[in-house]
């Protein structure tokens, strides 16, 4: 008997996330974004985000579609498998997120996603879509920029000094709209903000309507490995809100950080 959709995609977040908890922190050369999958006859492609009215939760139906996507993610860091022992794979695997997502996601009632990053852009691994009947979602595996982006701000935030400035070297500031922190001196004032919040923001500075609120998740090392935020329409996820939101995420974060050893040493 198959496992279901839902099981392969919780076994497959944990594994990538325990990856790149055990990561040696080198550069992985980022893929071109996949291309949308469609989720539904009501939903509307708009880039790689989807605005969903059905009951689904942004993933293809079928067995074979989550199992392709889940290989395709597992292509984009090689080097961090196979250098991993088994038994090591097998303990931190069997971390799970899925209850803090949705305990997330609850408290919010917009869409709760993972991700992580890969050199100078963020992938999206996991999403718990919004308990709203209108709703965003993005396809995972899907690549996002890093200036533009919460959790993109949260990964750069907290890396150590010497990592962090050889990610903004390589960045590039591509200016989407008059949000967009279009240069690294603007973008660099954010980090400070960042880092003292625990938090960071995205006021549509790369799609228009679209709000978003990510912390960070550390390893045992205090190595930021990944990162979890909350997404939603800025008609009902107003700037006003996003601090309140903040400390929600913080939370979710912090609860997701201890189960990889973090602030247990």
């Amino acid at each position: 008997m198959l496992p279901s959709s839902r099981s392969l995609r919780r076994a497959s977040c944990a594994v990538l996330l325990a990856a790149f908890a055990a990561r040696s922190f080198g550069q992985t050369a980022p893929t071109p974004p996949a291309a949308p999958v469609k989720t539904g006859e009501e939903a509307i492609v708009l880039s790689p985000f989807v605005i969903s009215t059905d009951a689904d939760d942004g993933y293809a139906a079928t067995e074979s579609a989550s199992a392709s996507r889940f290989k395709q993610k597992l292509k984009d860091i090689p080097q961090t498998i196979s250098i991993m022992s088994g038994q090591f794979l097998k303990d931190i695997g069997a971390v799970d997120l899925a209850d803090v997502m949705q305990l997330l996601r609850d408290e919010t009632q917009e869409t709760v996603l993972i991700g992580v990053r890969a050199d100078t852009q963020g992938i999206v691994l996991e999403q718990v879509a919004a308990t709203q009947p209108v709703k965003f979602l993005v396809d995972p595996g899907t690549h996002f920029p890093l200036h533009t982006s919460a959790p993109g701000k949260v990964f750069v935030a907290f890396l150590p000094e010497a990592e962090r400035e050889a990610v903004l070297r390589r960045m590039k500031f591509t200016r989407y709209n008059e949000r967009t922190l279009d240069s690294r001196a603007k973008f660099e004032a954010e980090l400070g903000s960042v880092k003292e919040l625990g938090y960071g923001l995205d006021r549509a500075e790369q799609i228009e309507g679209l709000h978003c609120v990510g912390a960070p998740i550390f390893n045992h090392r205090g190595h930021p490995i990944a990162a979890i935020w909350v997404t939603g329409p800025s008609f009902r996820f107003p700037a006003s809100d996003l601090p309140r939101i903040g400390v929600k995420v913080v939370a979710a974060a912090e609860r997701i950080s201890r189960r990889f050893g973090y602030n247990l040493l």
